[in-house]
């Protein structure tokens, strides 16, 4: 009985011991990353994690990472890009016979790496399982040897599992995460769109004449307000869903040097996916002249409102009143915006985001009314419309031109789309027409008029068409007018 008690006891120590050279073994595996791997002019760490699938992760900071399952075993291999070297452009993307040569010497340079990454990641085992064993039984150095080589041993197993059974091909449908998760939409857009680019020239000179023409010919529209108040009627465009269409912001530009536009104010969605890579829209806002009210959409995200921030023209409407050009403007991002989701899928979970929202915002009214109140979303512009006396309350999303009265002195606006859906608008076949409204707003009358500008590419119809919004005027009473490119009934 003796002899079998000892037995057993000598078999739950030595498993013991088995568990704590494997534990510490795995647990110092990230020590490989301490050193960098230079492939060619690339930068990169290079180690592997316990994991219980076998999946290889590509790690491209700031963009985010691609993963898939390629191996067998309980490790997961890191590949992080730390750095790429300006030599790796100057030199070799630029000439065919030279990228030739440069996956030539990849492939030679990774294997060298591959033996180096091997070494640390032994050396790492070995050093985890013989430290963890001193720390825990302080047994003598011949003891911890014995732990450091079972610890290199496992690890060499675990790596030797992974490698023959590596299948890099599983990396044709890769998981996406961070901002290349929508770089398949961005790819596919781009290949659907590139062939129409050429097209974005030919509008631009139209919008740029046509808009002249529209300024001109508005002087026959009927007059506003009484004449002696004309100094303190504001301009104010109103733009939204610009999606990352430069003819959106060519229009804008045009619009606010052939109309004089004090400000403007845009509704949300700037960007399509809400990413770094779609910043090049952003930069052109910078060259406006003109304040820029904008309110975050759900397309938007915290990524994009940053870069808008550090422009110098641009204010971005966060729940405060802020007071432009004698007017109190109130505007809130969409919920949405502060997400890298453009929609919610649960229909209750965000009905109850709108109902929540909503109370949030009608409290911050309650306190102090706005003559202009801007949010994206219709439904909660909806929901403080019917319980508020605000003079203009405006919304985007649609991507639908829309004016409608709701009470004597409380009107609700859409825009429309001013970059025409955004970019997918160049082969969408339905289409949709650039739009933007000129409001005309009096400091003291409230709003008197808008005019609803259009531009739609397929029958290349420009129009401006008044609707006048004083109280002895029908928001029906309109007049429109057209460039010479078309005739009204078209």
């Amino acid at each position: 009985m003796i002899w079998l008690r000892k037995k057993n006891i000598s078999f739950w120590k030595h498993l013991a011991f088995a568990f704590i050279i494997i534990t510490g073994a795995l647990l110092f595996l990230p020590l490989a990353s301490l050193g960098n791997y230079q492939v060619h002019d690339l930068s990169l760490k290079i180690f592997v994690t316990p994991s219980l699938e076998g999946n290889t992760i590509l790690d491209v900071p700031p963009f985010g990472s691609l993963s898939a399952k390629t191996h067998s075993g309980p490790l997961e291999l890191n590949v992080r890009l730390e750095r790429i070297g300006t030599e790796l452009v100057k030199k070799n993307l630029n000439i065919a016979p030279d990228q030739m040569q440069l996956l030539s010497d990849l492939k030679k340079e990774i294997s060298s790496h591959l033996k180096k990454f091997v070494l640390y990641s032994l050396t790492a085992g070995a050093l985890g399982a013989a430290l963890s064993v001193f720390l825990i039984w302080r047994p003598g150095i011949k003891t911890i040897l014995k732990s450091g080589f079972g610890g290199a041993l496992i690890v060499g197993s675990l790596l030797l599992i992974g490698g023959t059974t590596y299948r890099a091909d599983s990396f044709r449908e890769p998981d996406y995460n961070g901002v290349l998760a929508v770089a398949p939409n961005i790819v596919q857009l781009a290949s659907e769109i590139l062939p129409k680019l050429a097209e974005i020239e030919d509008h631009t000179e139209a919008v740029v004449n046509n808009i002249q023409a529209l300024a001109a010919n508005s002087s026959v529209l009927p007059i506003l307000g009484n004449p002696s108040e004309e100094s303190s009627t504001r301009k104010i465009l109103l733009v939204s869903d610009l999606h990352s269409n430069p003819l959106g912001v060519k229009l804008i530009d045009s619009l606010i040097n052939d109309f004089s536009i004090d400000f403007i104010i845009d509704a949300g969605d700037l960007t399509d996916f809400g990413t770094p890579l779609e910043t090049e829209t952003v930069k052109e806002i910078s060259k406006l002249e003109v304040p820029y009210l904008f309110t975050p959409g759900n397309h938007d995200s915290p990524q994009i409102i940053e870069s808008l921030k550090a422009l110098g023209n641009v204010v971005i409407l966060e729940g405060n009143i802020l007071s432009v050009a004698g007017l109190k403007i109130l505007g809130f991002p969409d919920p949405l915006s502060y997400s890298s989701d453009v929609t919610e899928k649960n229909p209750t979970l965000w009905n109850e985001i709108v109902l929540k929202e909503s109370k949030a915002y009608q409290q911050i009214i309650d306190q102090e009314v706005p003559d202009i109140l801007v949010i994206h979303n219709p439904e909660i512009s909806q929901h403080l419309a019917r319980d508020n006396d605000i003079p203009m309350i405006i919304n985007g999303h649609t991507h639908r031109q829309m004016l409608e009265s709701i009470s004597n002195n409380s009107f609700r606006i859409n825009p429309g789309s001013t970059g025409a859906a955004g970019l997918r608008g160049l082969y969408s076949e339905k289409g949709t027409p650039y739009a933007a409204t000129i409001l005309h707003f009096n400091l003291t009358q409230g709003p008197l008029a808008a005019d609803l500008i259009q531009y739609d590419p397929l029958s290349k119809r420009f129009s401006l068409e008044r609707r006048l919004l004083e109280e002895n005027h029908s928001e029906e009473e309109t007049a429109e007018v057209l460039t010479d490119q078309t005739k009204a009934g078209e």
